[in-house]
């Protein structure tokens, strides 16, 4: 059985085959190429989470897996990812496990993908300026995702604390030295600045379960 770390999986996934694979998904989904049982969900009261239990299953045989995804807030306090995932891919024929998938920033990485995917189809081709709520991996995702289909120069991330959007912005800057990055929070000295980045703003991805 092959052990894929987060790492392994985003050096063999980069966003922009992930957007492709992700239609796809969406195509086999629509013409009932896949078998997607109901989630589980557990509750964890004590800890303010959840985990989940996702089946699926590709009706020619081309894959079976099961993923477990949890929510636990307060893993930011940890300096842990609040939804640790892992996934299970399975050889339909014999039903031995074949691979076990790190999956925390695959997740990320997948959910940014289907956002890029409809971002691909429903907005403005010219579309320049990003604002993302969220400075975690899911932030970071959206805007590899973003960047990826429209021609983005302009990124606002908005966070509750400065150190993680500025220490987010700094990291993309380099990765992305031709677009301009803006940290701000959502504290009342920066309400004027997020009202006009919103304003100003083509795209908005809210990638945070923060209120």
């Amino acid at each position: 059985m092959r052990i894929l770390s987060d790492n392994d999986c985003l050096q063999a996934l980069p966003m922009a085959e992930c957007i492709d694979v992700q239609v796809s998904a969406f195509s086999a989904l629509a013409n009932g190429q896949v078998q997607v049982p109901e989630r589980h969900l557990l509750n964890q009261e004590a800890q303010d989470g959840a985990t989940l239990f996702m089946p699926c299953g590709i009706v020619d045989g081309q894959g079976l897996g099961l993923k477990i995804v949890s929510v636990r807030p307060h893993n930011a306090e940890r300096g842990l990812p609040t939804v640790p995932a892992v996934v299970m891919l399975v050889d339909e024929t014999t039903g031995y496990p074949q691979a076990l998938l790190a999956a925390t920033k695959l997740t990320a990485l997948r959910t940014a993908a289907g956002s890029g995917a409809a971002t691909r189809v429903l907005a403005a081709e010219d579309a320049s300026r990003l604002v993302v709520f969220g400075a975690g991996d899911q932030g970071r995702a959206h805007v590899d995702a973003m960047i990826c289909v429209r021609p983005v120069t302009h990124v606002t991330v908005v966070n509750r604390t400065l150190p993680r959007a500025a220490a987010l912005c700094e990291s993309l800057t380099t990765e992305y030295p031709n677009v301009t990055f803006t940290p701000l929070t959502l504290a009342e000295s920066d309400a004027d600045a997020v009202r006009e980045a919103l304003s100003q703003a083509d795209l908005i991805c809210t990638a945070t379960n923060s209120s």
